[in-house]
């Protein structure tokens, strides 16, 4: 009896503690739903004040640029000095730093409401010159209980924008460059675009501003998105419009690049559109304009904004074509104070040699720390064509050169090497990349070798001259009809004009093919050049400034007719002599002459006497140095495409020639650019490795399968040069945050 009672008694106790455990657990379950209900609540208010705040913001822009400036004062009429004198009128008035405005509640549809401050904060000024204003944003919102409240921040910048700069190649004249060219977005290096739209590429543009020669019959290559082209197109030999094998993997009217398959643009004709006989083709997204249209706001173009002339890194305030002292200290000066928008000042380090005056550049300079005004000052050498006469060699072969900001060299620069920040490379005269230039990732991605696939973590570099930019082996002697000369043998280095004129034939220093004594390539595509040029100058004597390329002489050369290749020397003409002899200059297109040619006075006029030159190869130091700092970075380096990371931007030519079949052309006739290229001319002539199968998407050299293309642009968005001119006045929102009330 006792046992049961026992029992019973336990039995009893544990369900009394098993109950206990069951409330407890249920009081945890009802306290848990009851908070996540409530934070879900408070998230959901939140989020609503939030949405009435960022309206809030948005009703601020209306204030201050849209309601302010009306219906009366058109986009082309706004200065930022009339800006500043609206804003300074009532209601607002904002006339002067720490004034602020404050706006009148509004109630939304919801119930929900917002208010919103603006306070003018310090003006941007260089030099007493208005640059930007500057006004800070609070905007309050608020739900209808007036308990729960979002304040927001953000500061307006009203300054003249730059321009909206999308383009993997953009350039006034294009010749030889689209030679098995392959240009798209560096997209491409995650794989071929599948059914998945994540996987599918951006869009690349080039855009060609005056003249385009392609060779008819030769794989001109693909471009992945569109060719937008004003002014004259042609084909060598002269007819008009593009190769028949120039070819697309865009779709017509798609804004990304869904395939990998190429199409040729001329074998389907709603591929392309003439932009002045087919206005309403020229409406939809093609693969190729022609005649693409000009104007003065973003409406008037069909597939974004084109410039309507190059613009250039450094306004040319006096229109020479040239960066006077003046404006590159102006420049300098902007950045070094923290108040140029194009260019933040910067610092680099790098082993460096700095030559002042002439001298003789080599690699493995001593490791160094420069600021932008150290190197933008450097003292000013001026030679008989009037540039200065610095270098500054920058080897990144061994340690990574660093850059942040921007960096003024007041001079040449030679580079090569490894390259880790963020940052811009400013010359005033030319750039030469002398070997691989790549970027290095071990701080970024722990890694030395990038992973493109994650452009984000990658560097940025921009290479910026006011001179020319030339890149790999331009000064060889050889022609394109020698292909027996070792490259990696020293000496052989082209000679001028003027020398290989009167001293023929000198094989070594002037060049030959089986029959006669021509110029390299450079030579050939400064006098093409130079030709163009003195045709427009003397055509429009009051109205056009010429400016004209040499190679080490101050003597200009220009070609005596319209052919395109290289020809024997007699075929070249110095402008002095023309003028004392008696000679003419033609208009061509393409190959072919059009029209009669124009006689060279005797008397030059002004603009073109004075015209500026730009020299390929400063007197700084020879073509000898040039080509031994060549060989030096590409000895003993495996073949196959050069590499380039990074924008390269000149003031005037990209200029670059990758051999094919000599011994010793280590790049096979392929440059891999990683970045994007803005010149007014780009001479560049990368055949590929398969010169004997000029059709062939691929062929084998020396047992080696290689793609046949010669320039490769995957074109990195992220670097985008900041162009101001020709832009019109705009406002600036920075990101908003989230402040205290």
């Amino acid at each position: 009896m006792f046992m049961m009672q026992k029992s019973s008694g336990v039995a009893l106790v544990s369900a009394l503690i098993f109950m206990f455990i069951v409330v407890i657990f249920l009081s945890i379950v009802v306290t848990n739903s009851v908070n996540s209900q409530r934070n879900a609540t408070d998230s959901l208010r939140t989020s609503q004040a939030q949405f009435a705040a960022e309206a809030g913001l948005d009703d601020a822009v209306a204030t201050v640029w849209h309601r302010l400036w009306g219906t009366t004062i058109p986009p082309e009429q706004r200065s930022l000095t009339r800006y500043a004198a609206e804003l300074a009128k009532a209601p607002l008035n904002l006339g002067a730093e720490g004034a602020t405005y404050r706006s009148s509640v509004s109630t939304l549809s919801s119930g929900s409401s917002y208010s919103y401050e603006i306070t003018r904060l310090a003006d941007v000024k260089a030099n007493e010159v208005l640059e930007a204003v500057v006004l800070r944003v609070k905007a309050v919102g608020m739900l209808p209980d007036g308990r729960t409240t979002r304040v927001l921040q953000s500061d307006f910048t009203v300054r003249r924008g730059f321009f909206p700069f999308d383009f993997a190649l953009l350039t006034n004249k294009a010749e030889c460059i689209f030679c098995h060219a392959d240009i798209k977005s560096l997209d491409a290096l995650l794989g071929d675009p599948t059914s998945d739209p994540d996987s599918w590429w951006d869009r690349t543009k080039v855009g060609v501003l005056s003249s385009l020669i392609m060779r008819g019959g030769e794989h001109a290559g693909t471009v992945s998105g569109s060719l937008l082209t004003r002014g004259d197109v042609y084909q060598q030999g002269g007819n008009a419009g593009v190769s028949d094998l120039l070819y697309t993997t865009m779709t017509v009217g798609q804004d990304r690049i869904s395939q990998n398959t190429a199409t040729a643009i001329n074998s389907s004709p709603e591929y392309q559109a003439d932009c002045r006989t087919e206005p309403n083709d020229c409406k939809t997204k093609r693969a190729l304009y022609l005649n693409y249209p000009t104007g003065s706001s973003s409406s008037d173009f069909p597939d974004g904004e084109l410039p309507n002339s190059f613009p250039l890194p450094i306004p040319d305030a006096n229109n020479n074509r040239l960066i006077d002292e003046s404006e590159w200290t102006d420049a300098v000066d902007e950045s070094v104070s923290g108040v140029s928008d194009a260019y933040p000042p910067g610092t680099i380090t790098a082993d460096m040699q700095v030559l002042i005056g002439l001298g003789t550049p080599s690699w493995g300079g001593s490791s160094q720390t420069k600021t932008s005004e150290e190197l933008g000052k450097l003292p000013s050498i001026r030679e008989d064509n009037g540039r200065p006469a610095n270098v500054v060699v920058l080897d990144g072969s061994n340690n990574p050169i660093q850059v942040t900001g921007t960096v003024f060299i007041n001079g040449d620069v030679i580079i090569r090497g490894k390259v880790q920040g963020n940052g811009t490379i400013l010359a005033r005269g030319n750039i030469y990349v002398l070997g691989d230039l790549t970027y290095d990732c071990s701080r970024s991605q722990q890694n030395s070798q990038c992973d493109y696939k994650d452009p984000s973590k990658l560097p940025q570099l921009s290479l910026v001259a006011g001179g020319s930019i030339l890149v790999g082996d331009y000064v060889t002697v050889t022609t394109l009809d020698n292909d027996t000369l070792d490259l990696l043998k020293a000496g052989n280095v082209q000679e001028t004009f003027s020398y290989c004129k009167n001293n023929p034939p000198d094989v070594t220093r002037c060049g030959s093919d089986l029959s006669s004594s021509q110029p390299n390539f450079a030579l050939v595509q400064l006098a093409n050049w130079n030709r163009d040029e003195l045709w427009k100058a003397l055509n429009n004597p009051d109205g056009y400034t010429p400016r004209f390329y040499t190679y080490g002489e101050s003597e200009v050369y220009y070609t005596n007719n319209c052919g395109h290749n290289s020809q024997d020397y007699s075929a070249y003409r110095s402008l002095t002599d023309a003028a004392k002899t008696g000679g003419s200059v033609r208009l061509c297109k393409g190959d072919a002459e059009a029209g009669d040619p124009e006689s060279i006075p005797s008397t030059l006029p002004a603009n073109v006497a004075n015209a500026v030159k730009i020299d390929l190869n400063p007197k700084s130091f020879t073509a000898e140095a040039i080509k031994n700092l060549w060989l030096e970075s590409v000895q003993g380096r495996p073949v196959g495409a050069l590499r380039t990371d990074g924008l390269l931007y000149s003031a005037n030519a990209v200029f670059s020639i990758m051999h094919s079949d000599n011994p010793g052309a280590v790049a096979k006739g392929q440059w891999d650019l990683r970045g994007a290229l803005v010149a007014p001319d780009t001479g560049i002539l990368t055949p590929g490795p398969c010169a004997a199968a000029n059709t062939a998407r691929t062929c084998v050299v020396d047992g080696r399968e290689y793609e046949n293309y010669g320039l490769r642009i995957y074109h990195d968005n992220r670097l985008r040069p900041r162009i101001a001119q020709d832009q019109k006045l705009g406002l600036f929102r920075s990101q908003w945050r989230v402040v205290p009330r």
